[in-house]
């Protein structure tokens, strides 16, 4: 006896299914398209929270919310000994350790009790950093969140829900996927919300958790180019393909050159519909940058590799191509972009690299590769990275590089250098 009749099921619901799927096919809204988001839309609404980010499956929304907390080696995350192994395999996976705690007896829920003895048993060794707690809903019930909030507000942890199986439960009038900071739940035809194949979601209230892990699901990469050889574009190219491979990058946007509706919505996407009409040698260069964008993207591509595409131009054209790239990263497009400009790494982007003779060829996170330290060594001139309040942005704050040209500790470079003699005796 199957568990599910998928077959028998799809029969029953089958004018209903065709006209869907007809719809997406007709769209060609094959990836995060309109329908993706209509369907986070209520699913944020029916559970109760600000935020649904659809994904791969469960245990890809475990994984994320597990990144975007920046769980890592010498972490300690509690997880119940009795569920699916992908609780604590999302945990292993980051390099942080699982702490199996035992369930209530009576609801196969993590036990509240044997939570907090296992919380202060680590805290007491001191050789882990406990900094989560993942609490597992099984048959349709929530674990018991009145007091594993608590215990997790006492010890300063984050709490993720795990709501695979109890998806539509409820608990004191809250539904399952509305507690702790962040839940996750799978659309595996078996779960309580199944679809036909796999799918998963992440719930939280938390606005920057939110956008933090729409990134992660198409990260971009930067790298800020001094040294134009060949062998660091060799390293280059091994970076991209080792990104390629991991996150598998896919376009979204189903565009193609001989579809004159698609030209249309490129230039709308990008905001240059105004210049369909245009001769290219007569509009400016931000403009003929976006140009050049909408025609690699006619191509359908799935990574882009942008040279420098700021250089020549003017600040404000500057930050428009910039805006540009963020949007094609948050749409699922890949993008490694050279610049000669630090900011641009702050502006825009998931991670870096710096290319240079002085500095091994690495991709980390932004505030381990762009730091003074690396910069100076690069451009061979002080430099001081400053983060400054700013209250209008959604971070409250922005990082920027600043050159120190001229310094009590490090006087202006003009003042050493010496003219030669036919500049001596004009005025400056």
């Amino acid at each position: 006896m199957e568990f599910r009749d998928l077959k028998k099921q799809y029969q029953v619901l089958k004018p209903q299914m065709d006209a869907a799927i007809g719809k997406v096919l007709q769209d060609c809204n094959f990836i995060s398209g309109k329908q993706v988001a209509e369907l986070e839309e209520k699913l944020a609404q029916y559970v109760g929270v600000k935020h649904c980010v659809t994904c791969g499956n469960g245990t890809d929304a475990l994984s994320l919310v597990m990144m975007a907390w920046e769980i890592k080696e010498g972490d300690a995350v509690f997880v119940p000994d009795f569920t699916f192994f992908a609780s604590a395999e999302v945990v292993a996976f980051e390099g942080a350790t699982p702490i199996f705690v035992d369930v209530d007896e009576r609801s196969f829920n993590i036990d509240p009790d044997k939570l907090e003895q296992a919380i202060c048993a680590v805290e007491q060794e001191g050789k882990l950093r406990p900094r989560a707690v993942v609490a597992v809903d099984l048959f349709g019930q929530p674990a018991d969140y009145r007091r594993i909030e608590e215990i997790c507000r006492r010890h300063n942890l984050l709490l993720l829900e795990d709501g695979a199986q109890g998806f539509g439960g409820m608990l004191d009038g809250k539904r399952a996927c509305s507690f702790g900071d962040a839940a996750a739940t799978s659309f595996f035809p078996a779960k309580p919300l199944g679809c036909y194949g796999d799918g998963g979601a992440v719930f939280t209230d938390d606005d920057g958790l939110a956008a933090r892990i729409r990134a992660l699901g198409v990260p971009a990469v930067l790298v800020i180019n001094k040294v134009d050889t060949l062998e660091n574009k060799e390293k280059l190219l091994e970076v991209i393909a080792a990104y390629n491979a991991v996150h598998e990058f896919e376009a979204v946007m189903p565009i193609s050159a001989r579809e004159k509706d698609g030209v249309e919505e490129l230039l709308e996407l990008l905001g240059i519909a105004y210049l369909r009409n245009r001769v290219y040698t007569e509009i400016s260069g931000g403009e003929r940058q976006m140009v050049l964008i909408a025609r690699a993207l006619m191509q359908n591509p799935s990574f882009l590799m942008m040279d420098e595409p700021t250089s020549s131009l003017d600040f404000g054209n500057q930050m428009r191509v910039l805006a540009q790239i963020c949007a094609l990263a948050r749409r699922g497009v890949g993008v490694v972009m050279t610049s000669h400009f630090p900011d641009h790494a702050f502006l825009c982007c998931d991670k870096a690299a710096v290319m240079s003779r002085t500095e091994p060829f690495r991709v980390d996170a932004i505030e381990n590769i762009v730091t003074e330290d690396v910069l100076e060594n690069a451009y061979g001139i002080p430099v001081k990275i400053a983060s400054i309040d700013v209250p209008e942005h959604p971070d409250g704050s922005v990082t920027t590089c600043v050159p120190l040209l001229k310094t009590k500790a490090h006087p202006c470079p003009c003042d050493s250098v010496e003219l030669p003699a036919r500049f001596e005796g004009r005025d400056a």
